[in-house]
């Protein structure tokens, strides 16, 4: 296509330019489509705000409020006692709130029925304000700001001095920022005092963009951009061209974005540094910018044209309106199409598809609905890595007025969900992470985890939203994220820490010429040298974007890696296929009194690299590391290596205890070969002279804690042993605990209440196990009690010895086992409804504490106990990574029915491979059922799809949820599933619905049969027999068949219902009545 130009002279010609009109053709920067305009009846002084239901609302200078349809046919109209020039913003229920030149501010329904009128002093110039409680906020050029409760009735006003011409924003806390035009920005508490005043220079018309930390800009008629903190300390200033009388716009990636009134527009960054600025050809008096998602920028000028300009600060393309855009500023709708008004009264809606930023603060009022308000802001960290875990927060700070609200948040695309806090979920299907309905209005930290894809790069991008009361709003705090890459050797465990393990596996990798994963492959000897540093130096590194190239953009130390805590040392016990390195220390020390410490280490010959590291007690000090070693100050661990062979060595160093040392002094440590890591065996703790030692030949491994009545397994670890005779191990549980299984010929002594191993002679390495039961309402912090013997040598049992109740959370009753089972759920949820007794307080059951039973149940049934946290939040799902302590309750027994209600299954009996299939659950409660729920498991290696009412996957237990529903209503539920690529040739689906705490198993059609397989039953053989004749029935294993028999073809007897148990899908029945019969023929039915 050829390009083209069009030239067309309109509207007046200034002193200094004439304002044109410029088309380009499609493959140039050029002029945007006009999709519609309206004719007010005077100038438009005011920026559209667009309605749930599409309705564009506007007031013109000839006091009326336009209300237009999305295509820009006039609904209806409202007439005020003044002129327009307060820009409308909608709250709940679409009510529409504007100020008037006739010192009124209106609310006015969405059918244009006025609800009320409250008059201020002066002039209502100032756009209003909608907090989240619902309160409005507005300026008067009286000198005052107004709060607006209900029905028009004043909550408070406040004099600031100036007249407020400025319109006011609200903070997440509920904080009124606004100027005046005396030249102070003001911060008002949400009761209506003041928090502190900001003295600028020149007058503040412009109102005010919150961007991310809450960090507030604006401009003034003195030349001057200001970035104050929400405390009212000044970050920076910069002096611009000319006055500013526009209001800012911040972008997703802490842009801010400002006009002058002599026609630059500026990208600024968020420490005050000016990114770009564009000279436009005239003047932007107040039209504010506006900023789309694909990054273009918006804004009028008195030229009439409506500029659209790169995010690189380019003119992209302009639409000709033929009239100055003098006041109103752009409103980017949710198709991308842009709303503006002019000075000779027309409204245009132009063409463009690219929706609003997702950013703080991406229009004037921030939203289409002109709230200027929010109480969610999103905390991310620094930077991003692939394949590196990190927590997003979401700070909500509702008012104390809200009652109700949810959050939702957009991670980026392809990253994954992992852990939601507050009982929120992930819905898979839109990508989002949901959050609420909270009905308390109490503030909340809600947090979630995602983890890129390991081969991610770029920035990134959140999108989030909050609803209170049916509106929506744009989520504040920040929204993109940048890359922070890791060293390549950091891929066993992503984290940001550059380990043991990790160098070792890589420099095994650089000195056989390995590939490795991810590159650059072969590993190059300056990043093997560049690992091995970081690993010396502390361990945690840090990227610098602004270093040289790759691996000199690694540093050592705590950087932008957002990720986990630094790793713990292997678990004693812990071998290595390839190595072992044992520890010898003497059993007691004397304080203040030096000693060593040895460490042999025996690699495998085919060892290729090597290393250790072993970490003292806080405090001793270190002294005389042999064999080149060193002591790491930042993680105080002493470290050899790497050693690129595969010699055994003997490494020691000296330690010294404090003076005043009185505690046992534990060490730990690691020998790592070729990436594999050991714990350091042997001695490794040291106590007082005269005391006892503990020894880490036996080490006790307890659950993080214990519930009365749940039975759990204890662990104890020994060591191998050579050149002893015999050891013995003795072990005491709490008192009043019953034990249970024990291993390895082990036996309970009633008398001592001790459980005892041995007499063991081999000196092999043993777990030993036994199984314990708390008595039910047992509570506080238990102690278990160990001891061994070496040849008649004691020792004491390591490892854990204190355990801590486990407080469950009372719906948690059958069976106690920190898993929120369906029945549980449902029987809890039925109790709050009815006001009836619970056999676990407290009581009445408070709404909270049913619905987190509820949200537990739906993310994943298992949780854990958080002490720091008040009821019912201290119950917290399980993380994906987290495993419980107990197995997961199974579903009920086939069969299992109640007379509360019943649930069928309907699915496809033959299924393809790669086929999307449905089944669809009927759902029939009694009529006096309260709560009911289902949750249905599919067959292992099917993907399920989409789920319909509202139902969950929780990843978990692989189980489709849905409910409770609070009603005894029927329902049908259904969801997709894709079938694997080689399904199973019987695959079976199981699952329960809960009426009120009772269970049913799911019936009807359970099982799906693969098409393709060999599924008609057949007889392969015959043998007749004394008692009869036996027929061999081939069939589907687990399956059964209906045999009958006849000897006309015409009446059938059942002879016997058969079910092939073998593997080999064979089963064999004997007909004893062939003996009598001639003549018999029998056929095999698969019901």
């Amino acid at each position: 296509m050829n390009a083209f130009l069009r030239i067309r002279w309109c509207g007046k010609v200034s002193t200094l330019l004439a304002a044109a009109w410029i088309w380009l053709s499609a493959d140039s920067a050029g002029a945007q489509s006009k999709l519609w305009e309206f004719q007010a009846g005077s100038e438009v002084a005011t920026s559209a705000a667009v309605g749930s239901d599409g309705t564009i609302y506007l007031g013109a200078s000839d006091g009326r409020l336009y209300a237009l349809s999305a295509g820009g046919n006039q609904k209806w109209q409202f007439t005020a006692g003044g002129a327009i020039v307060s820009s409308p913003a909608i709250g709940a229920g679409d009510t529409i709130y504007f100020g008037s030149n006739d010192r009124r501010v209106y609310a006015v329904s969405p059918t244009g029925a006025e609800l009320w009128n409250y008059r201020t002093g002066g002039e209502v110039r100032s756009s209003p304000a909608i907090a989240v409680d619902g309160t409005v906020y507005v300026g008067s050029m009286d000198g005052k700001v107004y709060a607006i409760g209900t029905g028009g009735i004043e909550r408070w006003q406040l004099t600031v001095g100036g007249a407020v011409f400025a319109s006011p924003v609200v903070g997440r806390d509920g904080t009124v920022y606004v100027g005046s035009r005396d030249g102070r920005f003001h911060a008002i508490s949400p009761i209506g005092q003041l928090k502190w005043s900001f003295y600028g220079t020149g007058q503040i018309d412009a109102s005010a963009a919150i961007g991310p930390k809450g960090v507030i800009y604006f401009g003034t008629v003195g030349r001057r951009f200001y970035a104050l903190t929400p405390s009212g300390d000044k970050l920076w200033e910069l002096t611009t061209d000319s006055d500013i009388y526009s209001s800012p716009a911040a972008g997703i990636d802490g842009t801010v974005y400002a006009a002058t009134y002599g026609g630059t527009v500026y990208a600024i960054k968020s420490d005050g540094t000016v990114l770009w600025k564009l000279a436009l050809p005239d003047r932007i008096f107040y039209s504010s910018i506006a900023l789309a998602t694909d990054g273009t920028i918006y804004v009028g000028a008195q030229d009439g044209l409506l500029y659209a300009i790169t995010a690189s600060g380019s003119i992209k393309w302009t639409f000709a309106a033929g009239s100055p855009i003098y006041s109103s500023s752009p409103t980017i709708r949710s198709d991308g199409s842009i709303v503006v008004g002019t000075k000779d009264g027309k409204v245009f809606a132009v063409g463009a598809n690219s929706p609003p930023a997702p950013g703080a603060w991406p229009m004037f009022r921030r939203d289409q609905r002109h709230t200027a308000s929010g109480f969610v802001e999103r905390q991310l960290p620094d930077a991003y890595s692939g394949g590196l875990e990190m927590t997003v927060t979401l700070s909500a700070t509702p008012l104390p007025a809200v009652s109700f609200y949810t959050v939702e948040d957009t991670p980026p695309t392809g990253w994954t969900v992992g852990e939601v806090s507050d009982g929120g979920y992930y819905d898979s299907s839109t990508r989002r992470v949901r959050f609420g309905p909270f009905l308390d209005g109490l503030a909340r930290e809600l947090t979630y985890t995602v983890t890129p894809p390991t081969t991610d790069s770029g920035s990134k991008t959140f999108v989030g939203s909050s609803n209170v009361g049916g509106v929506d709003r744009v989520m504040g705090g920040t929204h993109v994220l940048k890359l922070a890459p890791l060293h390549p050797a950091d891929n066993h465990d992503v984290d940001g820490w550059m380990t043991i393990g990790e160098i070792t596996a890589y420099g095994a990798a650089w000195k056989r010429g390995a590939s490795w994963s991810p590159g650059p492959s072969p590993v190059p000897t300056v990043y093997l040298l560049r690992a091995i540093e970081l690993w010396s130096k502390g361990e945690s590194y840090r990227y610098d974007a602004d270093a040289p190239l790759a691996p000199d953009c690694w540093f050592p130390g705590a950087g932008d890696y957002p990720g986990r805590p630094q790793p713990d040392a292997p678990l004693p016990g812990t071998t290595a296929p390839n190595g072992s390195a044992w520890v010898s220390l003497p059993l007691s020390y004397n304080p203040g009194a030096s000693f060593g410490v040895a460490i042999q280490v025996t690699p495998s010959s085919n060892v290729t690299v090597y290393a250790v590291e072993h970490q003292p007690p806080p405090g001793w000090a270190i002294s005389n590391i042999s064999a080149g070693g060193f002591l790491d100050a930042a993680r105080q661990k002493v470290k050899w290596g790497p050693f690129f062979d595969a010699v055994p060595r003997t490494l020691s160093y000296g330690i010294k205890p404090p003076n005043n040392a009185t505690n046992t002094g534990v060490f730990t440590g690691a020998a790592a070969f070729d990436g594999n890591v050991a714990a350091l065996a042997g001695v490794q703790t040291v106590q007082p002279s005269g005391v006892l030692p503990a020894d880490p030949f036996a080490w006790r491994s307890l659950p993080t804690w214990y519930a009365g009545g749940a039975k759990f397994v204890v662990t104890i670890q020994t060591a191998e042993i050579v050149g002893h005779g015999f050891y013995v191990i003795w072990d005491t549980p709490p008192q009043g605990w019953t034990v249970g299984q024990i291993s390895n010929g082990g036996f309970y002594d009633p008398t001592s209440k001790t459980v005892k191993f041995g007499p063991f002679y081999d000196g092999i390495a043993r777990t030993l196990t036994y199984e314990v039961t708390p008595p039910a309402g047992d509570t506080g912090t238990k102690e278990f009690l160990g001891m061994f013997n070496i040849d008649v040598i004691p020792g004491v049992v390591s490892g854990d010895a204190e355990i801590e109740a486990f407080k469950t959370h009372p719906a948690d009753r059958s069976p106690v086992d920190g898993w929120i089972a369906i029945n549980e759920a449902t029987g809890y949820a039925a109790a709050w409804k009815r006001g009836t007794n619970w056999p676990a307080g407290p009581i009445p059951i408070p709404l909270t504490h049913a619905t987190q039973a509820i949200a537990l149940w739906r993310s994943g049934s298992a949780y854990k106990f958080d002490p720091a946290a008040a009821e019912p939040f201290c119950w917290v799902g399980l993380g994906a990574e987290e495993e419980p302590v107990y197995a997961s309750p199974p579903l009920p027994p086939i069969n299992t029915v109640t007379q509360l209600g019943s649930a069928t299954a309907t699915s496809p009996q033959l299924v393809s491979p790669d086929e999307t299939v449905t089944v669809s659950i009927d759902v029939a409660p009694s009529t006096n059922v309260a709560v009911y729920a289902v949750e249905d498991q599919p067959p292992l290696g099917w993907t399920v799809v989409t789920v319909s009412n509202g139902g969950t996957f929780d990843v978990r237990l692989s189980r489709v949820k849905w409910g409770p529903f609070f009603d005894s209503t029927p329902r049908t539920l259904a969801y997709e599933l894709r079938v694997p690529s080689n399904p199973e040739i019987v695959s079976t689906f199981t699952g329960a619905a809960a009426f009120d705490g009772a269970l049913a198993t799911i019936s009807g059609q359970r099982k799906a049969f693969r098409s393709d397989a060999e599924l008609a039953p057949r007889f392969v053989g015959v043998n007749a027999l004394d008692e009869g004749t036996a027929i061999a029935l081939h069939g589907i294993a687990g399956e059964t068949y209906r045999v009958e028999a006849s000897v006309d073809l015409q009446a059938w007897t059942l002879l016997s219902n058969v079910t092939v148990t073998n593997s080999t899908g064979t089963a064999v029945l004997v007909d004893p009545w062939t003996t009598n019969s001639p003549v018999r023929f029998y056929r095999a039915v698969w019901p």
